[in-house]
C-alpha cells in the first residue's frame, strides 16, 4: 500500500499537460536539428493552445462527470460520508485554507441542516505520508463544532491517504457502531466514478450526492473558443489523474 500511494503522487506530475508542454518545449530550445527543432516546437504550442481552450475541456468533462445532484434527489435521513481533499491547515497559524473542492462541505451542511442527511462522516487523513500533521478529517470536525454544529453529527474517519482507504477505513467505522450502509456519497463531480465503486466494492449502498463539477452549462462564449484559460491546464490534470485512478484501482481490484 505504502509503495502504492508515493507512485500514484509521482505519476500525478508526469501526466500533466503543462508537464507535458515545458518538456517538450524546452527539448525544441536544446535540440540542433532545425527542421526537428521546429515541429516539436510547434508541437509544445499546440498542446498548450489544446489543453486551454476552456470550450473542448467543457465537452469532455461533461461527458465524464455525473450529472450535479440536487437537495430534493436525496431520501431523507441518511448518513452521509464527505470524502476529503478540501482544505489544508495552515502550520503557523492553523487557520483552515479552503480550496474549490471545499463546496463538498458546505453542500453537505446544507443537507444537514435541511433533515437529509443526520450524521457526516468526513473521510480525510493527514496532508502527509508522516502522518505529522493533524487530518484533515480531525480539523474539519474541529472547525464546524466551533460553528455550533452538535458532537453527535460529526463522526471522523482520519487515517485514510485515497479513496481506497476512505471507503475500507469508513467500512470498519460503520461496522464498529453498527451503522446503516446505506449512505449519500459526497465529493466531486469527476471523482464520483471511481469513489462510489469503491464504496460499493466495500458493501456500502450508495446514492451520489455530486458538488464542485468541472463542467459548466453556462451559455457557450466567443471566449471560450478562442482565449487560452490558464486554469484549464489544471483541469485537465485532474481529469488525467481521475482516469489513471480508475484503471490502477481496477488493476489493484480496488473497484
Amino acid at each position: 500500500e505504502r509503495m502504492f500511494y508515493f507512485f500514484s503522487k509521482l505519476f500525478v506530475i508526469l501526466i500533466n499537460p503543462l508537464f507535458w508542454i515545458i518538456f517538450f518545449f524546452i527539448a525544441g530550445l536544446i535540440l540542433k536539428k532545425i527542421k526537428l527543432k521546429k515541429w516539436i516546437l510547434i508541437f509544445s504550442l499546440s498542446l498548450l493552445v489544446i489543453f486551454s481552450n476552456l470550450y473542448l475541456f467543457n465537452q469532455v468533462a461533461k461527458y465524464w462527470e455525473t450529472s450535479l445532484s440536487l437537495i430534493d434527489s436525496l431520501p431523507d435521513n441518511r448518513i452521509a460520508v464527505l470524502l476529503g481533499g478540501m482544505a489544508r491547515q495552515d502550520v503557523r497559524t492553523k487557520r483552515i485554507i479552503f480550496s474549490k473542492s471545499s463546496d463538498r462541505l458546505f453542500q453537505s451542511l446544507a443537507l444537514l441542516k435541511n433533515g437529509k442527511i443526520n450524521q457526516i462522516v468526513i473521510s480525510g487523513g493527514p496532508e502527509d505520508p508522516l502522518n505529522i500533521r493533524s487530518s484533515e478529517a480531525k480539523f474539519l470536525k474541529d472547525y464546524l463544532l466551533k460553528l455550533g454544529f452538535d458532537e453527535d453529527e460529526i463522526i471522523v474517519e482520519g487515517k485514510s491517504r485515497n479513496t481506497f482507504e476512505n471507503a475500507l477505513f469508513s467500512k470498519k467505522i460503520f461496522d464498529q457502531r453498527k451503522l446503516s450502509k446505506s449512505i449519500a456519497l459526497i465529493t466531486s463531480g469527476f471523482h464520483m466514478f471511481r469513489a462510489k465503486r469503491c464504496f460499493e466494492k466495500q458493501g456500502f449502498e450508495v446514492t451520489p450526492f455530486v458538488t464542485d463539477p468541472l463542467s459548466t452549462y453556462r451559455p457557450l462564449e466567443y471566449s471560450d473558443l478562442i482565449v487560452p484559460h490558464p486554469e484549464v491546464l489544471y483541469y485537465w490534470s485532474l481529469l488525467f489523474k481521475e482516469w489513471v485512478g480508475v484503471i490502477a484501482y481496477k488493476l489493484n481490484n480496488y473497484i
